[in-house]
């Protein structure tokens, strides 16, 4: 079987990445190690390199440059165009695409596509101008090729919402790295929070700063890890910090990998999520894998993976009292903290890589099978 994926992927395997790039990388590890007659190429987007063809710790990528076409539209030209020579180069019995559903059709054969964000959404909370506009006429195109897949994959309740009904569907949860699993949470937690999200404006870090800055008799520190993507917002969140005095308390560590994250989780008492949009951040099956409870804003995804109360609790958008309430909630009933560390264990099992590859190499054959 000769599989060719559409996505976002790391110039190294090891690379310290999250989002859609990340969670790929896992998959096709995972799938490598589940099946050896399983030939796997990557077509990448932006790939930083100037060849074509590249080899990424034995995997074959495809690396594709939108030129200058601006943002989301080199996706209707310049990338599709690149997919099709990469498709004609390899040759694949299926091709998955994971994250823009205007590549359907640049293969004459099985296609899936797994959808990890919704495009028109997610560009409401960037800097561009027109943005309003802008959504419009992505809500057009997507919502026009999603209705040509007849193969989906869907990694949460919040995406499925997005697909049409009629088309073959199934749930498989994105991968998260073993050393999530492998890293016990301390039995008596540090009084520390942990935000882990890039730092710009959709991650709304701002929030999460005033939060700590409401609890911080508390908690002794408030540890923020991800990249700089927006520049002046990271300045805004300094100056912030600044004037509530938490220069001493409040921690940017920037991107760490995998054993880093899982350590700091396991030394954490909550992870705050306090994003303006979110389609399934892969983030908060981490942390649970740890047994770290999350409290986070209800938005776009993220109420379909906390079961509030038993694992978490998810809290209207902007309601900092309530946030507040339930963190401290669980600071002061210690029962009740075990109870949710151990559902949040549970929960995150789903997520374990090699069962994610089990369904995923079977959903493969199941189409293949079909021819469609």
């Amino acid at each position: 079987m000769r599989v060719l994926m559409v996505s976002p992927f790391p110039d190294a395997i090891d690379s310290p990445v999250g989002g859609v790039s990340g969670a790929v990388s896992k998959l096709v590890i995972s799938l490598r190690a589940l099946n050896n007659d399983l030939e796997l190429a990557v077509v990448a987007p932006n790939f930083p390199s100037d060849s074509f063809k590249n080899k990424v710790d034995g995997f074959l990528v495809y690396g594709i440059k939108p030129w200058k076409i601006p943002g989301y539209f080199a996706n209707l030209t310049t990338l599709r165009f690149g997919i099709i020579s990469a498709i004609y180069d390899f040759k694949p019995d299926l091709v998955h695409y994971h994250g823009i559903s205007v590549w359907v059709g640049c293969f004459n054969g099985p296609e899936i596509l797994t959808m990890h964000g919704i495009p028109e959404l997610d560009i409401l909370f960037s800097k561009k101008p027109m943005k309003s506009f802008l959504s419009r006429i992505i809500g057009f195109f997507e919502t026009r090729a999603r209705k040509k897949f007849k193969n989906f994959i869907y990694i949460s309740e919040y995406v499925n919402t997005y697909m049409p009904k009629y088309i073959d569907k199934i749930y498989i949860p994105n991968p998260i790295d073993d050393v999530y699993f492998q890293r016990h949470y301390q039995s008596t937690p540090q009084k520390k929070l942990i935000i882990c999200g890039s730092i710009r404006r959709i991650k709304n870090i701002l929030g999460g700063i005033e939060i700590f800055q409401k609890v911080k008799e508390f908690f002794y520190c408030l540890d923020i890890v991800g990249p700089v993507i927006e520049n002046d917002y990271y300045d805004e969140c300094k100056v912030k910090i600044k004037e509530f005095g938490l220069e001493q308390e409040v921690r940017f560590h920037g991107y760490l990998n995998s054993d880093k994250v899982a350590e700091l989780f396991a030394d954490s008492f909550a992870l705050l999520m306090t994003s303006f949009q979110e389609s399934t951040p892969l983030v908060i099956s981490e942390a649970m894998a740890v047994g770290l409870p999350v409290v986070a804003y209800d938005v776009g995804g993220v109420g379909s993976m906390i079961k509030s109360g038993e694992d978490g609790f998810v809290v209207e958008h902007g309601n900092i009292d309530k946030f507040v309430l339930l963190l401290m909630h669980i600071y002061h009933n210690e029962e009740t903290y075990i109870s949710m560390r151990n559902c949040a264990l549970n929960s995150s099992l789903k997520h374990k890589s090699d069962n994610v590859a089990r369904e995923t190499f079977s959903y493969y054959r199941k189409v293949i099978q079909r021819g469609a």
